[in-house]
């Protein structure tokens, strides 16, 4: 170095994990990437982002869409039905869908790209033909449990940070039963990925995020 040069700074350190966070990512399967069935835009920068996240919490966990072929959810399950109606089923609300994430289908397997040397469980949620689970916590009758409570209060979780892919509202509605169940909440909104929605819509839903005090950021905010 000649004597007129500023020496450059040293690089930073990384940050440590988050002690007593969790990041959940929710539904990172391949229905919803290029060449899946149920296609989200740009959902392959969503994995590349939580490929770099990861390293920042000590607990990751996964959610899995996991539905046998009979579910109820599905428009073709029902008798002159279509894709898009909302119909009353065994005391729960369902707007029925095309066929998605079918079990060991492979639409349903878990983004072949994502790290997965950082997730610790994976969740898999509306396995039960006649339920359906829009949260990473519960099914649709908000008594049954995934399990994800009980594993996060377990690490002493106090804290969790969503996101994912939410065609069907999964990520809003994991962000709000964290919320009732009493953790600190944030969204990621960056890196989540929704189906083509109207402006009205997508500020009715930050407007209920804000209203249940969850925090809206963006990666580069942990990164």
């Amino acid at each position: 170095m000649m004597d007129n040069e500023t020496p450059l700074p040293p690089t930073p350190a990384p940050p440590p994990p988050r002690e007593k966070s969790c990041l959940i990512l929710v539904d990172l399967q391949r229905e919803f990437l290029p060449a899946g069935g149920w296609e989200l835009p740009d959902s392959e920068a969503v994995i590349a982002l939580t490929n770099r996240l990861q390293r920042r919490f000590r607990v990751v966990v996964a959610t899995q869409d996991w539905h046998p072929k009979t579910h109820k959810i599905f428009a073709s399950n029902h008798d002159k039905r279509e894709v898009g109606q909302v119909i009353d089923f065994k005391r729960q609300v369902f707007k029925l869908t095309g066929v998605h994430c079918v079990q060991k289908t492979p639409g349903a397997e878990l983004a072949s790209a994502l790290v997965r040397d950082y997730i610790q469980k994976i969740f898999p949620r509306g396995q039960d033909a006649d339920l359906n689970g829009y949260s990473a916590f519960f099914e649709n009758d908000h008594r049954t449990s995934t399990g994800l409570t009980e594993f996060l209060r377990a690490r002493k979780v106090t804290e969790v940070y969503v996101m994912g892919f939410s065609p069907d509202g999964a990520v809003q509605h994991t962000a709000l039963d964290a919320r009732s169940l009493g953790f600190r909440t944030l969204v990621i909104t960056d890196c989540v990925r929704t189906l083509p929605r109207p402006d009205s819509e997508k500020e009715a839903d930050a407007r209920a995020l804000e209203a249940a005090e969850v925090i809206q950021l963006q990666s580069q905010d942990i990164l």
